[in-house]
């Protein structure tokens, strides 16, 4: 399939916030729960709290295939940005994703309520694969932003704050 033209597709964030417990069900047959404020976060950095998809694409997640559309942005070199038909398909294909060997490692964090092994699995290396989710993200203001979004996130669910290890 050829290259498309990056097409906003913005989301109320309340949607956003209906959609990932139900998706997260459905992708992995589990209660989203503890995992929620950590999903939620990533999405609020990743696509602007709902503001900023592009093609019904959560999380900005890349691919090599050509075998469907697919955008690519200027600042990103030759990264592929997969696009998708709903927000549903995109939101399934993230957690998809994220519950790959690569990055299966956010979700079991989250599960934890692990915040510094949370933030780890997202921007170190996997130690087999050697990919990182964000590998760019690993500054303390992003650190500190994720830990700020995990907590507003928590609070909603009346859950105890999560504090990073020094």
């Amino acid at each position: 399939m050829p290259q498309v033209e990056a097409q906003l597709t913005p989301l109320p964030w309340v949607d956003v916030m209906r959609m990932i417990p139900i998706a997260f069900e459905r992708v992995y047959g589990l209660a989203a729960g503890p995992v929620m404020p950590y999903l939620a976060a990533m999405i609020a950095i990743e696509n602007a709290r709902g503001k900023a998809f592009i093609g019904h694409n959560w999380g900005n997640i890349t691919t090599n295939s050509t075998d469907g559309p697919y955008w690519m942005s200027a600042g990103t070199g030759t990264r592929k940005f997969p696009v998708f038909a709903t927000h549903e398909a995109g939101l399934d294909a993230w957690l998809r994703r994220l519950g790959s060997k690569t990055h299966s490692r956010i979700i079991q964090a989250a599960l934890r309520d692990d915040f510094n092994g949370f933030f780890d699995s997202i921007t170190l290396p996997h130690p087999s694969t050697k990919m990182a989710y964000c590998p760019d993200c690993r500054t303390a203001a992003t650190q500190d932003t994720y830990l700020k979004l995990v907590n507003e996130f928590k609070s909603v669910q009346g859950a105890p704050e999560v504090k990073k290890k020094e």
